[in-house]
């Protein structure tokens, strides 16, 4: 019997894989969607540079079995303000509306 610590080892680990299987297919049907060149990852997941490397080759291996995405190929990168992104966005917000 696993024990807890192992056991959410193993499933966070399963579902960052997971990830990895589905997230390539969503960036490339966004990318077909929106017609542009590049895919900017934001949030917390955009500090984890292991994730955005990941990210980044396994689209390029879907791209390599699946045509349309070798056409229509976009380059992934975080954004620039990463995982604080939404807290800038909101201190913007407060000082248009409050000042």
């Amino acid at each position: 019997m696993c024990s807890p610590k192992r056991t959410i080892r193993l499933l966070s680990g399963s579902l960052y894989y997971f990830i990895l299987l589905y997230a390539p297919f969503c960036v490339g049907r966004l990318q077909i969607t929106l017609d542009t060149g590049k895919i900017l990852i934001g949030g917390g997941i955009s500090a984890n540079e292991m994730f955005l490397s990941d990210l980044k080759a396994e689209y390029k291996k879907a791209g390599e079995s699946l045509s349309i995405y070798r056409r229509f190929g976009a380059e992934i990168d975080s954004c620039q303000y990463r995982e604080d992104a939404n807290l800038l966005g909101a201190v913007y917000n407060y000082h248009n509306l409050y000042e």
